[in-house]
């Protein structure tokens, strides 16, 4: 139990370990949009509005973490030096 518990907090962590905000927003979005596409499906009407409002949100917070990830990972070269 303990190890799913640690597999289902490694969705939502972000690179020091802590909660991120942006991933738990992102994945509360993804799943109102699964739930209007499922909808959908069934014969209801999507509010386009609120569709790209959710997909708005969706990428920006999708951008916010590919941000953040590479701000922290990137080490920048000197003159000089080999990349690796």
């Amino acid at each position: 139990m303990k190890a799913l518990f640690k597999l289902f907090a490694g969705f939502i962590s972000d690179q020091d370990g802590n909660g991120s905000r942006k991933a738990m927003a992102m994945y509360i979005c993804m799943y109102f949009l699964f739930l209007m596409v499922n909808g959908s499906l069934d014969g209801k009407v999507i509010d386009p509005y609120l569709l790209g409002s959710i997909l708005v949100i969706i990428l920006f917070c999708l951008g916010a973490i590919t941000a953040e990830w590479i701000t922290k990972n990137y080490k920048p070269i000197k003159h000089g030096e080999k990349q690796a």
